[in-house]
């Protein structure tokens, strides 16, 4: 049977490792432009809304949609590679 201490230890680690993990999964930093490249002009695209809660959705319920209007303050046209949820 495994000591008193011994127990202590590992739940003391294993919560270290579990609250490091979600603070890296939440420090994704969305305030910085993303990375322009080189030799190219820098566009700026602007979002009023840039953050919406959608709740607690159940997968019975079926899908969900909200539409975000963005606006692109440059004369370059810009795209958009990728949406992150």
């Amino acid at each position: 049977m495994k000591s008193i201490k011994q127990i202590t230890i590992t739940l003391l680690i294993s919560i270290v490792l579990l609250g490091g993990i979600f603070l890296l999964a939440r420090s994704g930093n969305t305030d910085n432009p993303a990375p322009v490249p080189s030799g190219g002009i820098q566009a700026s695209l602007k979002v009023a809304e840039p953050y919406y809660d959608f709740g607690s959705i159940s997968m019975a319920s079926g899908e969900v949609s909200r539409k975000f209007s963005l606006k692109n303050d440059s004369v370059e046209p810009i795209t958009i590679r990728k949406v992150y949820t």
